[in-house]
């Protein structure tokens, strides 16, 4: 398995390079996003989590599509760290999508139309990490050709 690209927001910047220079030079940030975050019109989908899914999404585009148009919409798989998905939006909206954990990867399935393997791995702190051994799996067996 390889990691080609990444792109990362958090309350040191909005993108890597941003993150990397701030947590060099020794930035300290309140512990929170402050970035305005993309709009996600569907309300099933328009939650925080993945309006920062969106944001991260963003920066990669032209090489997300060009692994579309390398391997089609029905052999790229995606595997997402999650937490809490909606929780605190599903307080105030009552829909039930919300708390799905597998909404955020079931956004990006949509957004990018992908057809082939979406799951989330919830695993409290070890979920980052348990998204690469998920999607090495994927890879190994065949069951796609690329995994975001």
């Amino acid at each position: 398995m390889i990691i080609t690209d990444f792109s990362a927001i958090c309350n040191l910047g909005e993108s890597r390079e941003e993150i990397f220079t701030n947590a060099r030079d020794g930035i300290l940030y309140d512990f929170k996003i402050d970035t305005e975050l993309p709009e996600i019109t569907d309300e099933n989908y328009n939650l925080r989590c993945n309006r920062i899914l969106l944001h991260c999404v963003n920066q990669l585009r032209n090489k997300i599509h060009l692994l579309i148009q390398k391997y089609g919409h029905s052999r790229i798989g995606i595997v997402i760290a999650d937490a809490n998905t909606g929780i605190d939006e599903f307080e105030d909206s009552d829909n039930p999508e919300h708390v799905k954990i597998g909404n955020p990867a079931e956004f990006l399935k949509n957004l990018l139309g992908l057809k082939n393997f979406s799951c989330a791995v919830s695993t409290a702190c070890s979920s980052g990490i348990k998204v690469f051994s998920t999607a090495e799996r994927l890879l190994k067996n065949n069951v796609c050709d690329a995994v975001i």
